[in-house]
């Protein structure tokens, strides 16, 4: 969201003035009959609180439930105030009292949050940071950015993640020259907003820890070389006849995730084939099947268009959220397929007449008063019922039709490229980013009533998401790994085990992850295809000396300096 922000509003001045992108972001979140640039700066901010803890549910998502978030949102204010002192703020309890504390946006009720009840009641428990000068909390910015650009950049380029835990990062440095400030230190605020930069930056290698292991952070000693050779045999071992079961196993699971979301366009063709999303000549809903969706209605008999859509819903939350349904546990491990069930839903009902009115049409007397959506739901945690999680994202009902429809099509697109997924040609094709679906959302993106919105911002998240996903499982299927004959299972392993020493861990790791939840394959191949020669396991141990030298008593200046650090950020 920040970087959106940034966008919207560039960090840096033009010709000594502040450049505002777009005037219906500020507009949208702030009225005022005329904007000064402190009122658009404010409309902004607004912008920040609204995305991040507008709702329970992005209060969940972006915050993580942790309102220390709020921190990162002073420090950008801080820092666009600082820009201009001639604005007569010099510090954010003045911006607080004259621009915060008695403006109604800042005062409106948050419902289903605990922690806070409005943005005021947010900012009153982090009081203390608007204190703090803006000349240092500018400085807490410019580190949260490089945090923010590591961030965003683990999930696009995740094999670099080693560069973030090497101590000449630059968010290290940044954060080393804060630490050493005598007048940053002296203060308990700023220590809380340390606190902050350091937890999260904890987080962030935690998240590294996912990726490729670092063996550069561990001290391997010269015995280590003989205890390799019992672990090769024990890997070469796992990988003969008797010791494929585990890599069987983490493919059938590879392969049961992937088939998810077809399964999921697959159910939705399903109402869409009973209760078809066009209407007939005369402008009526067309029903095709009439006993298809009758379990989901009141007495198992449908008798009004409106008992049809509503148990057309009720199918696809029971064929995703039920006990029985085809996701896997837990059920809030999926919090967004909600959101395309209401797109569906909001698009139906807009079908036949565009004056109705959603919520006192149908929302009151169905899914307000409905007894099949009240039905308890197990593995939901923070639902109990179906209508828990609708109105959760209630106002996705609200949304306006045309727009609504947009995003209906590109719903139904990504749904049909995940059904030709199979397809190896087809694949190939919208790799290059010329499919329906990537024109579609190119539309929705450039559409300035769309990307103005924080909640069809997020609509937009989420359709992104899966469209990358289904291009990863496209890049699988054309680049597939390659079969493991008897001519090149050495090769294949060496290139697993001897082209890239520091991901070795990983490989190790990943091979005995818990998937005792998959199908157990069995494998017939000869046992001369599964065995990794022998000569492999000797020609480890060059590697290994290599490595052992680079630890020795030579080369352990660096590392040490490297923990040493480590260990003070730790402090």
């Amino acid at each position: 969201m920040f970087l959106a922000v940034r966008e919207w509003f560039p960090d840096e001045l033009d010709s000594g003035n502040y450049k505002f992108i777009d005037d219906n972001k500020y507009r949208q979140h702030l009225t005022k009959e005329t904007y000064t640039d402190i009122d658009k700066i404010n409309g902004l901010c607004l912008l920040l609180f609204q995305a991040i803890f507008g709702n329970s549910y992005s209060y969940k998502n972006y915050a993580n439930s942790n309102i220390n978030v709020v921190a990162y949102i002073l420090a950008w204010l801080s820092y666009k105030l600082n820009q201009k002192t001639e604005n007569g703020i010099t510090n954010l309890m003045d911006f607080y009292t004259d621009h915060m504390q008695n403006v109604k946006e800042y005062k409106e009720s948050i419902k289903d949050v605990e922690e806070y009840k409005t943005y005021i009641d947010l900012i009153n428990k982090n009081k203390d940071l608007l204190n703090i000068k803006f000349e240092y909390m500018s400085k807490f910015y410019d580190a949260f950015k490089l945090l923010c650009d590591m961030y965003n950049e683990l999930d696009e380029v995740s094999p670099k993640c080693e560069k973030y835990l090497e101590c000449d990062s630059e968010f290290l440095k940044k954060y080393e020259k804060l630490k050493k400030d005598s007048d940053i230190n002296k203060d308990s605020s700023y220590s809380k907003i340390f606190s902050i930069l350091s937890k999260d930056y904890d987080n962030l290698k935690n998240k590294c820890n996912k990726f490729p292991s670092l063996l550069t952070y561990s001290l391997i000693s010269i015995a280590f070389i003989f205890v390799a050779i019992p672990i090769f045999l024990g890997i070469s071992y796992k990988y003969s006849l008797f010791g494929f079961r585990k890599r069987f196993q983490k493919q059938k699971l590879r392969e049961k995730i992937k088939n998810i979301k077809k399964k999921m366009c697959e159910k939705f063709q399903d109402v869409r084939n009973s209760l078809p999303d066009e209407l007939d000549s005369s402008r009526n809903y067309q029903f095709k099947d009439d006993q298809f969706l009758n379990d989901y209605c009141n007495s198992n008999q449908c008798q009004s268009y409106f008992d049809r859509i509503s148990a057309g819903c009720l199918y696809l939350l029971y064929q995703f959220y039920n006990d029985s349904g085809i996701f896997p546990s837990p059920k809030n491990s999926n919090p967004y397929i909600v959101d395309y069930i209401l797109i569906w839903l909001s698009y139906m009902l807009n079908l036949g007449k565009s004056e109705n009115k959603i919520i006192e049409d149908f929302y009151n007397p169905y899914i307000n008063s409905c007894d099949q959506y009240k039905t308890h739901i197990n593995e939901l945690p923070g639902h109990d019922n179906y209508k828990d999680l609708i109105d959760e994202r209630k106002d996705l009902l609200d949304m306006d039709i045309k727009i609504v429809s947009k995003f209906y099509e590109a719903l139904k697109s990504l749904c049909k490229l995940y059904n030709e997924l199979g397809n190896n040609k087809n694949c190939e094709n919208y790799l290059k980013d010329n499919s329906e679906f990537f024109n579609i959302y190119e539309e929705l993106k450039n559409d300035s009533d769309i990307t103005g919105n924080k909640l069809y911002n997020q609509l937009l998240s989420t359709l992104s998401t899966d469209y990358g996903n289904f291009k990863k499982e496209c890049n699988n299927i054309l680049s597939p790994p390659p079969k493991e004959t008897k001519e090149n299972y050495g090769q294949t392993h060496l290139g697993i085990y001897g082209q890239d020493v520091d991901g070795l861990g990983q490989n190790v790791d990943s091979f005995v992850q818990n998937v005792d939840n998959s199908d157990v394959a069995s494998s017939s191949s000869p046992i001369a295809s599964k065995l990794i020669p022998v000569l492999l396991i000797f020609g480890a141990i060059p590697i290994f000396w290599g490595i052992s030298y680079k630890y020795s008593l030579f080369g352990f200046r660096k590392r040490f300096q490297k923990q040493k650090l480590r260990e003070k950020l730790k402090k």
